[in-house]
C-alpha cells in the first residue's frame, strides 16, 4: 500500500515494507506473477511520499499494479479518526495528481489493472463527492495528454537493476533500489523524491 513503514504502522497493516520486499521476492522466485496494490492519499502522506512509493515499486518491476484512492468507510477504524478531523481523503483533483505521478514512474510494461476504488457510495463517508470511475478515467487521460505525461516517462533506468530475466529480485536490490547489506529496507526519502 505504501513504501513508508511509519504509514504502514499508522494504518495498522501488520507488516513493514521490508516484509513486502521479501514476500515479493519469494513470489517472483516461485514464478508467480505479482500485482501490487497501492493506496494513494494515506494519512500523513504527501505527493512526495506517493512519488517515493511509486519509485520503490517501479524498482521491483511488478507485473501489474492496482491503484486505490484512500476512502473512509462508515464504521471502519478510520471512520472515527475522520469524524474527529484527524484524517482526510483526497479530493478527485488531488487523487488525479497522485495517479499521474505514479503512472509516470511505473515501467511502461507494468499493467495497470485499476485506477480507483469502487466502494459503493452508501458505504463511503469520504471523499464526499468522488468522481465516477468513467469520469475519473476521462479526466485523467485528458490531463495526461495536456501535460504530455505518459506511463514510464520517469521510470528508473533498468540497466542497473537487471539480473537474469530482466526483473530484479528482492536480493538484487541495492541501497539505490531499496535494501541495505543487513537486508533492512532503505525506505525512500520523501524530502529528496522528485515531485
Amino acid at each position: 500500500q505504501t513504501a513508508h513503514d511509519s504509514t504502514l504502522a499508522l494504518v495498522r497493516r501488520g507488516h513493514t515494507a521490508g516484509d513486502f520486499v521479501r514476500a515479493f521476492g519469494m513470489l517472483r522466485s516461485a514464478g508467480i506473477k505479482v500485482c501490487v496494490h497501492l493506496v494513494l492519499g494515506l494519512p500523513g502522506e504527501t505527493a512526495a511520499h506517493v512519488a517515493a512509493t511509486a519509485e520503490f515499486v517501479a524498482r521491483l518491476d511488478p507485473d501489474a499494479v492496482k491503484l486505490h484512492d484512500l476512502h473512509v468507510c462508515r464504521g471502519a477504524a478510520l471512520y472515527g479518526e475522520y469524524l474527529a478531523g484527524e484524517v482526510t481523503a483526497p479530493v478527485p483533483e488531488r487523487y488525479r495528481e497522485y495517479v499521474i505521478s505514479v503512472l509516470e514512474r511505473l515501467p511502461a510494461r507494468t499493467v495497470v489493472m485499476r485506477l480507483t476504488t469502487d466502494t459503493p457510495a452508501a458505504e463511503r463517508a469520504a471523499p464526499r463527492r468522488p468522481w465516477p470511475r468513467e469520469r475519473f478515467a476521462r479526466e485523467l487521460a485528458a490531463e495526461m495528454v495536456r501535460r504530455g505525461a505518459r506511463q514510464g516517462r520517469l521510470s528508473p533506468p533498468w540497466g542497473r537493476l537487471s539480473p537474469p530475466q530482466g526483473r530484479p529480485s528482492s536480493t538484487a536490490l541495492t541501497p539505490a533500489g531499496t535494501q541495505n547489506k543487513a537486508g533492512k529496507l532503505n525506505a525512500p526519502n520523501p524530502q529528496t523524491a522528485k515531485p
